[in-house]
């Protein structure tokens, strides 16, 4: 260990220079004074403060400056520090639930956070299981990086357990194509939403935000532009339109004045306005399987009739805005919807095929068995004698008879005179 007091060149008051086991520079601290027992004092107190520190006996200095900082300031230097690392709607969701919970348990400094704080609010929540688990990943990412910038020495909540819990993803199925042109027929003002959905599986919180300008119907382009502050993963994408849409598009922004207008205003269903219009068009909520035809449900018709299209995989994922195939594969499409029984007639035909004897050769000519075994001779001879450019070796063998109705297989290396015996 290095310990020692200076006078650096041109100043009459002492500094020092220590280095602690185990590191590998020296630290220089000024300390102020002209004295050099003092200086020595001051030093001593300095280094044995510092072994304390890295014993984990005494708090670290920085731990000190911060220990009375509100929670929300050190939210907020998380929030400023991740601002260009992270994208703005995970931060969003963070910011809400970390502040949420420091207004709902009392947070108001870092010693005021601990277990069982928590867990008494859990335990209050009705809210999912998976829901609760996501405020506890999100503050836990907040002491996390305060015990990382040395604003913590430990995170209070590190041992906190999850909660357990299943995917209950809400079972959902897709609308039929006469579904959905029934659902269309009953929509009245709804109209739009619906076909818009439809066609192209936008969500519902997206629908509700896109703008008049996010329309683009000039030229042949007919694209749907989706910004970043109203997708579900933050980024930008267009879709492109079909025809029918496009122009049911165009006839009901020509109602609209100011481009900034939102597109669908208050056109948006409610949850009991969307039962009635499935009632109105023969549709049931909640089918034999349990799975439901809630709004969402559009996109998932949506999926599937791109399947239905024969659409390859990452045009697919493309146009769901899905970065895991499997959402659209396994989650997305219903395969009731699949036109399997197409593709299964489409497979190649492995029926057994029928070998030729002597007996169904009669049954196909309408002659009686030694007729057709006469015939078959009589074939035989004559192709020995037209080939020649085959030996005269008998090529076709029969067996001898055991009685009406035996079978005679033919066995031969040469498949021509095969062709000419059976059917010349």
């Amino acid at each position: 260990m290095i310990e020692f007091v200076f006078k650096p060149t041109g100043s009459r008051l002492y500094s020092g220079r220590f280095r602690l086991k185990g590191e590998d520079r020296i630290t220089t601290v000024r300390l102020g004074v002209s004295d050099k027992g003092v200086a020595k004092s001051k030093l001593r107190e300095l280094v044995v403060r510092r072994e304390r520190e890295a014993a984990g006996l005494l708090p670290k200095s920085v731990e000190c400056e911060f220990a009375g900082a509100p929670m929300l300031g050190h939210l907020q230097g998380f929030l400023e520090c991740k601002n260009r690392l992270r994208d703005a709607r995970y931060l969003y969701e963070l910011r809400n639930r970390v502040a949420k919970l420091v207004r709902d348990c009392g947070w108001n400094v870092l010693r005021d956070i601990s277990p069982a704080s928590f867990e008494r609010w859990r335990a209050n929540r009705k809210a999912s299981n998976k829901t609760l688990n996501e405020y506890l990943v999100s503050i836990r990412t907040v002491l996390n990086w305060m015990v990382s910038t040395g604003r913590a020495s430990e995170n209070p909540l590190l041992k906190v357990e999850a909660l357990p819990h299943h995917d209950r993803r809400q079972a959902r199925r897709a609308l039929t194509d006469d579904e959905g042109h029934r659902l269309l027929q009953v929509a009245g003002r709804f109209r739009i939403v619906y076909h818009l959905a439809l066609q192209t599986g936008v969500r519902r919180g997206e629908l509700a935000s896109l703008r008049v300008s996010d329309v683009d119907l000039a030229g042949h382009s007919r694209k749907l532009h989706l910004r970043g502050s109203i997708t579900k993963n933050g980024k930008s994408e267009w879709l492109p339109l079909r025809a029918d849409i496009a122009e049911a598009l165009r006839q009901h922004i020509e109602q609209i004045a100011d481009p900034n207008e939102l597109l669908v205003a208050d056109l948006m269903p409610t949850t009991k306005e969307h039962r009635h219009l499935l009632r109105l068009a023969g549709i049931e909520f909640t089918d034999a399987r349990g799975r439901r035809a809630d709004f969402h449900a559009l996109r998932y018709t949506y999926c599937t009739n791109i399947q239905r299209a024969g659409a390859h995989q990452r045009e697919l994922m493309a146009l769901m805005r899905h970065s895991d195939r499997s959402l659209s594969d396994h989650v997305y499409t219903d395969t009731n919807l699949l036109p399997l029984a197409s593709v299964v007639q489409a497979l190649p035909d492995f029926s057994p095929i029928q070998i030729a004897t002597q007996k169904n050769v009669a049954d196909c000519l309408g002659v009686s068995l030694p007729d057709a075994k006469s015939n078959l001779n009589e074939r035989q001879q004559q192709a020995d004698a037209e080939g020649e450019r085959h030996d005269r070796s008998h090529s076709v063998t029969s067996s001898h008879e055991s009685g009406d109705g035996a079978r005679y297989r033919v066995r031969t290396c040469d498949p021509y005179r095969v062709k000419v015996v059976l059917y010349h």
